[in-house]
């Protein structure tokens, strides 16, 4: 097993001649893990290679892998050795050569000739007396002159991200003059990062990016040019930029084929994807006058670098392409902007230096969106942060990292895939998720979310990922930019090309109509101009059950495409069996039923269950769909408030009615003042438990996807078909819609069916009251006084052909016969076939009062003959 070499790190300056033969010459070879030891707190290999590169420092070790310096024996001089050519860089070279002419790298020694007795004596003499050496008179004439030039660069975004997306380095390359420099001070800037060299010599130099020795194209082809220190003149700038191509309303990071950068119409760089699932890339070695397209450069990107100045102007006729193959010789020589057009994006500076800054859009968008972010947000996976080891003096590593969480290397990595490319990336600071998210008791349900925002040629990274289950986008092999970790924040995400029109994912949605209406008018209403005919057709196949003309309130089935597994042909057979419930119900509504319906659906629904309740408690028959749902999911408890709520305020108006009609009985009169105002603040109490029943409490989530991917008309509100299939939200809400409309169906005699305030008790209380006087009349008279509250009485008529009877049944909803009773779906309606009728307060009048009486008397009547019959 080889042994491992020890290093000495020292600066170039505080070299000492003794130590010349100890200087490491094989710098290239270096890895990581050889010089782990050495290398300075918060400084990275990559840094740590350039500081050798640059000159600026040397290794000493016992045993080098190469000697940089070799020593002339005749002439007692050391110099560079020949063989660092290839290992060492120009600069670091010619800073070595001057620092051996600067350590007094003369001559020295006696003659050769003289007799040998002449030379013991000069040996003995030497001994014996005390060495004075001279002082040393060093060589100047290689002393490197002043810096008084400099040059400046800009790349838009931090140097940590361009580091990392694009890893190249740029240096001014070796001139007769001077060396090669590539030591850089930055400094930051608007967009990104301004770099700066400096040079003793004002003279045209070649500004060119590497990637270890290797050149890459986007290096600035022309001389660029030296300024006096301190001008800070940026000529020369760059872009990184993430590639990605689209298929429907999303962008993805392909995995497959090559990209390409154009400048006037000549090929910069080749760029092959890595493949096997991973979206990373190289360089070729590929050039515009010749093909090749094995890998050139030793580095794996996930940026592309593009030229924004050269020579102080924007550089505007650039193309990024994507090609599923790669480019052949007659493409390449026949380039033109069609083809170009139709391959790939022509790139605007001024949009891609504007879209990081673009406003990041807000997610929160729709309910959907919300609840789903609750669920992740309880499962959210643990993650780690890196950090820097100082006992190895480097970052956390992979093992290290997956030791702490019980995890091997493997499975860390398995978590963290965006780092499959390239392990070796990670760096201090890099989040990596450490533990899976928990099993939840809730069903999983894979997500096909779309971006906050439609595609654009240039894109803020932040306004580009989306949530979506599977790594791939479904039947592809382009990855999902499913996580904000895949798009550096800083690097514009650039939209290359088109490469698919439809949303290739089966999704399930569901809408209602919002008002009866001819079908085609709804369909054109649901249709926005961008609907594609296969749309249309698909949709209209799907939805066969809706009536001409449709009712409001129908359940109308959106998909995004024909299904085709057993899952999904189930899910939508469940959905069209619910809507077709639905739709054959409200069928056999009237108009003014079918608008009741859709405004009192949760609380007739309500109703509806604790109707069939008991009517499985008794034994007797169900409806045909037998549904085993209990009432509209959590808001069930709070209508059973509100109704409470009511009743409890109709007992106070019953004992306020009561007590005034005791005392009319007994002093002749009613105390207006004292009974007008407790009145009146019992029906604002009244007011506010109806209008809270009014309000639709249920809130489905919201599709905004599948609308979108669709194209639907933007008044269309698209929701979940899961909300409503088994485990949802409003569990078999389709045949709920038909128990509730064989309810209202089934009532006789009804013109207006609603909320229902049965005045039977308090009127019976009223004339109970008067009776006292044994005046038969005392009853009818004095509520006629009293009674104003119930105000007019809608619904046929029984006084004025108004079927009041079916108005005021109280059929035991509430269960005490001394109270008034709210009553919206009456046991009649379901097992009798009884009527359903409705009060709504309107005006006041003495009238009114003799209605209740004869309501209640004709209730009453219509009650004893039901329970008769059973």
């Amino acid at each position: 097993m080889d042994r491992k070499v020890a290093y000495k790190l020292v600066r170039l300056t505080e070299l000492m001649a003794y130590e010349f033969s100890q200087v490491e010459g094989d710098i290239s070879s270096l890895s990581e893990r050889d010089v782990s030891s050495i290398i300075p707190d918060g400084v990275s290999f990559s840094q740590f290679k350039e500081k050798l590169d640059s000159g600026e420092y040397v290794l000493l070790t016992d045993a080098p892998k190469q000697s940089a310096m070799v020593h002339d024996s005749v002439n007692k001089i050391w110099s560079v050795a020949p063989s660092t050519n290839t290992t060492l860089s120009p600069q670091a070279q010619s800073a070595l050569s001057a620092r051996a002419n600067q350590s007094g790298n003369v001559a020295a020694g006696a003659s050769g000739s003289g007799s040998a007795n002449d030379s013991s004596q000069a040996a003995t003499t030497n001994i014996e007396d005390t060495y004075v050496p001279e002082p040393v008179k060093p060589d100047r004439s290689d002393v490197p002159p002043a810096l008084k030039y400099e040059n400046c660069f800009e790349i838009a975004a931090s140097d940590g991200t361009f580091r990392k997306a694009v890893g190249c380095t740029f240096q001014l390359a070796k001139t007769e003059q001077e060396g090669t420099i590539g030591q850089w001070q930055t400094k930051p800037t608007e967009h990104g990062t301004k770099y700066t060299a400096y040079a003793a010599f004002d003279e045209p130099k070649k500004l060119v990016a590497k990637i270890s020795a290797d050149t890459m194209g986007v290096s600035v082809p022309d001389h660029v040019v030296m300024k006096p220190e301190g001008s800070a003149v940026v000529r020369e700038a760059f872009i990184p930029v993430t590639p990605s191509i689209q298929l429907g309303e999303r962008l993805g990071l392909p995995t497959e084929g090559y990209y390409y950068h154009f400048n006037q119409k000549r090929l910069v760089q080749e760029y092959k994807l890595l493949g096997n699932g991973k979206w990373q890339f190289y360089a070729t070695r590929s050039t515009h006058e010749k093909l090749n397209h094995d890998q050139g450069l030793n580095k794996h990107q996930s940026a592309i670098l593009v030229y924004w100045k050269l020579g102080g102007k924007n550089v505007e006729d650039q193309h990024l392409v994507y090609l599923k193959e790669a480019i052949t010789r007659e493409e390449l020589d026949n380039l033109d902007d069609e083809w170009l057009a139709e391959n790939g994006v022509k790139l605007s500076i001024s949009d891609l230096l504007a879209a990081p800054k673009q406003a990041v859009a807000n997610r929160d968008d729709s309910p959907a969106e919300s609840d789903s972010d609750k669920t992740r947000d309880s499962a959210q996976p643990l993650t780690h942060t890196v950090k820097f080891d100082p006992t190895t003096r480097q970052r956390e590593s992979w093992p290290a990292i997956a030791a702490q969480y019980g995890l091997s290397a493997k499975q860390l990595l398995e978590l963290n895939p965006h780092y499959h490319a390239e392990p070796m990336s990670l760096a201090v600071g890099d989040l990596l998720t450490v533990k899976g998210s928990q099993p939840q008791d809730i069903e999983k349900k894979s997500i096909y979310e779309l971006p906050p925002e439609s595609p654009k040629p240039f894109n803020h990274p932040l306004n580009t990922y989306y949530d979506y289950t599977e790594r791939c986008l479904v039947d592809t092999s382009t990855v999902a930019i499913n996580h904000k970790r895949l798009v550096p924040k800083e690097v514009t995400v650039v939209n290359i090309k088109k490469v698919s029109d439809v949303a290739t994912e089966f999704e399930l949605g569901f809408t209602q109509v919002e008002k009866t209406q001819p079908l085609d008018d709804y369909w054109q209403n649901l249709f926005s101009s961008d609907t594609s005919d296969d749309t249309q057709k698909l949709l209209t196949k799907y939805n066969a059950h809706l009536n001409n003309p449709v009712r409001q309130g129908e359940i109308v089935v959106v998909l995004t495409k024909e299904p085709s597994t057993e899952a999904q042909r189930s899910k939508l057979s469940a959905l069209i069996e619910e809507a077709t419930a639905a739709s054959t119900e409200l069928a056999k509504l009237t108009e003014e039923q079918v608008s009741t319906f859709n405004r009192h659906f949760e609380l007739l629904d309500f109703y509806a269950d604790e109707a069939m309740k008991k009517v499985s408690k008794d034994g007797l028959p169900s409806d045909l769909y037998a549904y085993a749902s209990m009432g509209v999911g959590a808001v069930a408890v709070g209508i059973e408030q509100h109704l409470k709520n009511i009743n409890n305020i109709l007992l106070e108006i019953n004992h306020l009615y009561v007590s005034q009609v005791a005392m009319a009985s007994r002093v002749g009169g009613i105390n207006y003042g004292s009974f007008v105002a407790e009145r009146a603040s019992l029906f604002q109490k009244l007011d506010g438990s109806f209008a809270a029943l009014s309000r639709r409490s249920v809130k489905i989530p919201v599709y905004t996807q599948i609308k979108r991917n669709l194209k639907l008309s933007t008044r269309s509100v698209v929701h979940h078909a899961d909300e409503i299939i088994a485990k949802g939200f409003v569990p078999n809400l389709g045949k709920r819609m038909a128990n509730v409309a064989i309810g209202i169906g089934a009532s006789r005699g009804v013109g207006y069916v609603g909320l229902l305030l049965g005045g039977a008790s308090g009127v019976k209380n009223i004339y109970d009251a008067c009776s006292v006087d044994g005046s038969g009349e005392c009853g009818k008279v004095t509520t006629r006084e009293v009674a104003g509250f119930f105000g007019g009485i809608y619904g046929g008529g029984f006084m004025g052909n108004a079927a009041v009877g079916a108005t005021l049944l109280a059929l035991g909803v509430v269960g005490v016969t001394s109270a008034p009773i709210l009553a919206i779906a009456s046991i009649g309606a379901f097992v009798a076939g009884g009527a359903v009728g409705g009060i709504a307060g309107s005006t006041i009048g003495k009238n009114v009062g003799d209605v209740i009486y004869i309501a209640y008397q004709w209730g009453q009547e219509q009650l004893e003959a039901t329970q008769e019959s059973y």
